[in-house]
């Protein structure tokens, strides 16, 4: 059997391990994919957090033509995996990555030269023929093929505009992915007439577009019923997209404000392969109010 217990009469205070602070280890840093604008690195946490828990992770980038960093991003602790995207092509780049603590940031871990991929282009325009079918009153269904060439970048998307035959100005309707490639127009006006494109994307850019030449007239099928319809659209996992031809001030958006003796602006900074429209407001000082 069990003795009886021996009792100690001192008594004993625990207090808490004085575990000394400091800054935290190197990262395993790696590059995990490399296009001709972007570079995907991957990373795995010090061994040594600095006794502490790590706060997130600096990433920065340098061009091989400069001798100064670039903090491009601080990331959560999380975090294991990054794209540093919009990089200059046909470029080499060092990139590091240190851990941080509430002590600080302890040393980067540092890439060998990083040598973007050769020149990307925008694709080529999505396949034709550009099938386009009425599949109600106010709606038709669209369906494109793939572009022959991806300009040496993976395909992002495509973009859709509409534009109805009397008017001149065309409106996005939406984006879809790059393995979509049929979709729903709705909100069409019956015995309108319609122009459609369809533009390729990769991160160079948009193609240019695929387009029916001549107009095509939204027209109620013949056996068009909506309960019919509404079954149909219930089995089937087609994309839909709204279209709306109403303009609204919403619509615009304000680009500069300049006394009344400047008769000229230009306007620099304007994305690649889209049609802008520009209008000139005078003695509107009401307008924006």
């Amino acid at each position: 059997g069990c003795s009886e217990p021996l009792v100690i009469e001192e008594t004993f205070s625990a207090s808490k391990a004085n575990i000394p602070k400091s800054l935290p280890g190197m990262p395993n840093l790696s590059v995990k994919d490399v296009t001709s604008r972007s570079v995907t690195l991957e990373w795995t946490p010090p061994s040594d957090t600095g006794g502490v828990h790590l706060l997130g992770y600096i990433i920065e980038k340098r061009i091989s033509t400069s001798e100064s960093w670039e903090r491009v991003e601080t990331v959560e602790s999380s975090c294991r995996l990054f794209t540093v995207e919009n990089l200059k092509e046909v470029s080499g780049y060092y990139f590091r990555v240190s851990a941080e603590n509430e002590v600080g940031s302890g040393k980067a871990s540092e890439t060998e030269l990083v040598t973007l991929k050769a020149h990307a282009s925008v694709p080529s325009p999505p396949t034709a023929p550009l099938e386009i079918t009425p599949v109600g009153p106010h709606a038709i269904h669209v369906e494109w093929g793939a572009p022959e060439s991806d300009g040496g970048a993976p395909l992002e998307g495509y973009k859709i505009a509409v534009r109805d035959a009397k008017r001149q100005m065309w409106m996005e309707v939406g984006r879809v992915a790059a393995d979509v490639q049929r979709l729903k127009v709705q909100d069409l006006s019956e015995g309108n007439e319609y122009f459609v494109r369809i533009f390729a994307k990769n991160e160079v850019g948009f193609s240019d577009p695929l387009e029916n030449e001549e107009a095509f007239k939204v027209v109620r099928p013949p056996d068009y019923t909506e309960e019919a319809e509404d079954q149909r659209s219930r089995r089937e996992e087609t994309p839909s997209l709204s279209f709306s031809n109403t303009e609204t001030l919403s619509s615009w958006m304000r680009e500069a404000n300049m006394d009344a003796d400047i008769q000229s602006y230009t306007k620099s900074s304007v994305l690649r392969r889209e049609e802008y429209f520009f209008r000139l407001w005078y003695y509107a000082s009401k307008l924006f109010k």
